[in-house]
């Protein structure tokens, strides 16, 4: 709906922005209600930006080539799960820094 209203492009910035802002005011928070909330909030923007390349692939690639190019989007979000170089760096963070170290550099 959002999308449809506002456009496409506002609303990938501005999910991007809440999830971020969100995240590094969660990683400053001392107590855990508010961490949570901050998380709950992150998690908005999150929400909001994770269908919007699927939707964009949909309406935009030729019938022909959507299958494909979901399957890359899918897999572009796989490798991101997986423990490469970038996110094996980050764990001296958590061991000297604690989870606030990491939340800081997550979105960056």
């Amino acid at each position: 709906y959002l999308s449809d209203k506002y456009g496409r492009k506002k609303i990938l910035l501005w999910g991007t922005f809440v999830f971020t802002f969100f995240t590094l005011i969660g990683s400053l928070m001392e107590n855990l209600a508010w961490i949570i909330t901050m998380r709950f909030l992150s998690g908005l923007g999150a929400g909001v930006v994770f269908p919007l390349p699927y939707l964009m692939i949909s309406e935009l690639a030729p019938a022909k080539k959507r299958a494909v190019l979901v399957c890359i989007c899918n897999a572009i979000l796989a490798c991101a799960y997986l423990p490469v170089p970038g996110r094996l760096r980050r764990f001296p963070l958590i061991m000297h820094g604690g989870f606030r170290s990491l939340s800081e550099a997550s979105p960056l």
